[in-house]
């Protein structure tokens, strides 16, 4: 018995847009915790990126909650990759 077959499809590879920049957003407060990593053309891209992708709805958009510092890697990264962090609290250090 000659199971149904679905024939294979040619298509042309889907191109997506990529960049060599990514941004951090990392916040103001010295007591934050929570920094997104995006690729993105510019910081007000990745700002909005970070924002819709976000399930706890920092304020990624807003300059006085989070600072961007881009840098420019030898990689491509597919444009809108967003990677979110919890990074530790410093320790205090008692004098």
């Amino acid at each position: 018995m000659v199971e149904d077959q679905v024939p294979e499809i040619h298509a042309p590879p889907i191109k997506v847009p990529e960049t060599n920049l990514v941004f951090r957003l990392e916040p103001t407060n010295p007591n934050g915790r929570y920094v997104a990593i995006v690729a993105a053309e510019s910081d007000e891209q990745a700002r909005r990126f970070a924002a819709d992708a976000d399930p706890f709805g920092a304020e990624w958009e807003n300059p006085t909650k989070y600072r961007c510092v881009m840098s420019e890697k030898g990689a491509s990264h597919v444009v809108g990759d967003v990677s979110f962090q919890s990074v530790p609290i410093p320790a205090k250090t008692k004098s």
